[in-house]
């Protein structure tokens, strides 16, 4: 059918900070929703690598034979309306991870957070 149900809390009041949130491939699902939202909301800088791009939900059925079967419900929007099904969130900054070189998605979080606070 096409029914279509929202689920929308009150805008309040953001944080007084900056915020950063470190994304990757691995990042999937409510991850990619909190990200979205955080970004949407309070304005939070997303950096590292587009996300894994699962924005369904779905409702598990139990089968007459014991079985299950996911059936698909819903779709996730951030707060914007962004439907990062199939694409993933894109971070405002892309910083890939390199194994054995220390951790610079938290290095540039780290340098921009500072900056935002006026302590570069």
């Amino acid at each position: 059918n096409n029914r279509k149900r929202i689920i929308e809390t009150p805008k309040k009041e953001g944080l007084k900070m900056p915020v950063a949130v470190l994304v990757n491939g691995g990042t999937a699902s409510v991850a990619e929703l909190a990200a979205g939202t955080l970004r949407d909301r309070i304005g939070a800088t997303i950096i590292g690598t587009k996300t894994f791009g699962d924005g369904l939900t779905q409702t598990p059925l139990l089968l007459k034979d014991g079985s299950m079967a996911l059936l698909t419900t819903g779709k996730m929007l951030t707060p914007g309306g962004y439907d990062f099904e199939g694409k993933g969130i894109v971070p405002d900054i892309e910083i890939s991870q390199q194994s054995g070189a220390g951790d610079a998605q938290l290095a540039a979080a780290i340098k921009i957070l500072k900056k935002k606070l006026g302590r570069a």
